[in-house]
């Protein structure tokens, strides 16, 4: 019998069905964020001042996700035990160190090093899921993670524009060391705003000490679990080759500098708010989460393909058009339905999971991204993620197909 199906009977109503409550989680979460989505626009031209090749760049940008596919388990664990509140804490205060060993990185090796030191005590981002999951009934959980979504996507926002604006158009090294330490201050504003402002959704009476077991252990015997398990790596894989890769094809293409590839990041950002902030609850009680993930994973396909074929900054945004709608609906539909396969007190360890093969996506990302567009073609990290996606739809719609996620309790038998 699955945890899930042994925590049926005992299944507790979330402290509060206001989604009001989601806001100080959100507040948090965008502070967080702003610090992560100032230094993206900046990275490639960072590994290149350092004299690094574009795959050595672009296996950096793994090293974060490399550490947090490690540790994401662990930190779920501890969130279920202990709450979301020292978590978030303590991810946004490594957050900070890390940013300032990036600022002082003088190879790409010491830039190795400070990410995979970020990723590894990143627990941040699954404990804020999982206090949403925490406050929100199964009813509006959705309009929850989409509201959480958004502030992500105020994140990519200001973050990568203001990122790119202390780059400017002429990137030296000094000037990409300033964005690292405004990353890093933005991130000890977010551990300061998590200690006054944020209050602790996990009740002390669910919270439960689990033994040390393999990282996927929660999924045995879960096949819809296993399946949004897998698409959440093959979709963040796919999302990873394009995020890796866009940088150098829009300095390669285009001739774009920070500051340009900042402004297209804010494009992405504000469509992303305006999807998660209001649409995506109305969206999901017009269709279900099901066909709604299958509609956002059809949608990021077109944007992956025509960011293959751009030729000119018009067609990276239009791209980013469909990019941005397509993820901002898939990703947070992909936590509420796997949010509806854990009991309450194991949505730490569930999401974290979750987020551990979606960290693993991060890695196989932008390494194959950076494989690709190196040795076949530039287009080609872009049109094999747009196949991983359809592929990620067909699974979703074979897995899930006649099962409508808000309708089921858990422990309900896979069919």
């Amino acid at each position: 019998m699955s945890d899930g199906a042994m925590g049926a009977s005992n299944q507790r109503e979330p402290q509060s069905g206001r989604l009001s409550d989601v806001l100080p989680i959100a507040a948090v979460t965008f502070v967080a964020l702003l610090g992560f989505g100032a230094f993206i626009p900046v990275f490639p031209y960072f590994g290149r001042s350092l004299n690094a090749s574009d795959g050595a760049v672009t296996l950096t940008m793994a090293a974060y996700s490399l550490g947090q596919f490690i540790s994401a388990p662990f930190w779920g664990r501890l969130s279920d035990k202990y709450g979301r509140k020292p978590i978030l804490i303590a991810g946004t205060c490594a957050a900070a160190v890390a940013y300032i060993f990036v600022a002082n990185a003088k190879s790409i090796e010491m830039l190795f090093a400070a990410r995979l030191f970020g990723g590894l005590m990143a627990g941040n981002i699954a404990a804020a899921f999982a206090a949403a999951s925490d406050i929100s009934t199964p009813a509006h959980r959705a309009k929850a993670m989409g509201i959480l979504g958004a502030a992500f996507g105020l994140g990519f926002i200001f973050g990568p524009f203001l990122g790119g604006e202390l780059a400017g158009h002429n990137p030296t090294p000094d000037a990409l060391a300033h964005v690292a330490y405004a990353a890093a201050g933005m991130n000890a504003l977010a551990a300061l705003a998590t200690l006054f402002i944020f209050r602790e959704t996990l009740k002390p009476a669910a919270r439960v000490i689990r033994e040390r077991a393999h990282r996927f252990s929660v999924l045995a015997g879960r096949k819809r679990l296993q399946t949004l398990t897998i698409v959440s790596f093959m979709v963040t894989t796919a999302f990873g080759m394009m995020e890796a890769s866009m940088g150098f094809l829009a300095a390669d293409r285009f001739d774009w500098t920070p500051r340009d590839l900042g402004h297209l990041f804010a494009v992405v950002g504000i469509l992303s708010v305006i999807m998660q902030g209001g649409a995506i609850g109305r969206l999901t009680k017009a269709l279900g989460e099901t066909q709604l993930l299958i509609g956002g994973l059809a949608i990021m396909t077109i944007g992956l393909v025509i960011t293959g074929f751009a030729e000119a900054p018009g067609h990276a945004y239009l791209a980013a058009i469909f990019l941005a709608v397509g993820s901002a609906v898939t990703n947070p539909t992909l936590t509420t339905l796997s949010s509806f396969e854990a009991s309450e007190d194991e949505r730490g360890s569930v999401l974290g999971v979750v987020q551990s093969a979606a960290s693993l996506g991060r890695v196989a990302g932008p390494a194959l991204g950076g494989t690709l567009y190196g040795t076949i073609a530039q287009s080609a990290p872009f049109l094999t993620g747009a196949a991983i996606a359809i592929l990620s739809a067909i699974l979703i719609g074979l897995a899930l197909k006649g099962h409508p996620p808000h309708q089921r309790q858990i422990g309900d038998p896979e069919s």
